[in-house]
């Protein structure tokens, strides 16, 4: 058993200096519930660690175990990571427990930054809606029937606003609505049908940015009205925070 911090990050990060070890002791230092969490998952987490390609690969788990530091902030959360496994058809990264009877899933990805920067962003900003649309169309197969599923979007940067994401999702229905296959199939997705049995399973999206170095994160709560399974009002209150 891994009982201290040291030994912890030894186990998960090997004996020579990595990215990720420091954000982790701050992180267990500040968390018991944390730190017990990465007690837990310390064989996976180890595992994701060695299996990572580069440094942008080591930014996506990073993002996954910070949200879910952020998660064990509220003591009212219970927080399995990867419960489903990894099966033919991959699951959300975590599964919530929420005062012991609300469970909800959550997927989190981070939105890359692409070459041109903040400019050239601000300068065409239907490519910047676009890239979200191709995000909630590549995940929507990760959102499990029967359950509250959330997506956790954090972008390299602030230029999702959430005007954005409201517009990505009115996009996305109108082109169902029209039945416009050619372009669901260029997403990934059989066609209109195939779209709306996925997106009525999605309770919502949350956009935070991923820039660890910011003090300020804006976030961003957008509900899906024609979810099956919303968000209760007491859990859609501390998503918000």
């Amino acid at each position: 058993m891994h009982k201290t911090i040291s030994e912890l990050l030894a186990y998960i990060c090997g004996d020579q200096p990595h990215a990720l070890a420091n954000p982790l002791a701050e992180w267990m230092a500040a968390s018991a519930r944390f730190q017990a969490f990465v007690t837990t998952y310390r064989d996976k987490i180890r595992k994701k660690i060695r299996g990572a390609r580069d440094a942008e690969g080591l930014r996506d788990l990073l993002l996954e175990l910070e949200t879910a530091y952020m998660l064990l902030q509220e003591q009212r959360f219970t927080v399995e990571y990867e419960k489903y496994g990894l099966g033919k058809i991959r699951g959300p990264d975590f599964v919530v427990t929420f005062k012991t009877k609300i469970f909800f899933n959550l997927e989190v990805t981070r939105l890359r930054a692409i070459e041109g920067g903040a400019e050239q962003r601000l300068l065409d900003k239907q490519y910047t809606v676009s890239r979200f649309s191709d995000m909630v169309c590549g995940k929507l197969g990760q959102m499990l029937p029967g359950m509250i599923n959330i997506l956790f979007v954090a972008p390299d940067d602030d230029q999702i606003a959430s005007a954005d994401v409201l517009v990505a999702l009115a996009d996305l229905k109108a082109r169902a609505e029209r039945k416009d296959a050619q372009f669901f199939a260029r997403k990934g997705l059989s066609g209109a049908p195939e779209f709306f049995k996925q997106f009525h399973r999605l309770s919502g999206i949350i956009v935070r940015s991923a820039a660890l170095q910011q003090t300020e994160r804006h976030k961003i709560l957008c509900v899906n009205a024609s979810a099956k399974h919303p968000i209760p009002p007491d859990l859609r209150v501390i998503l918000q925070k």
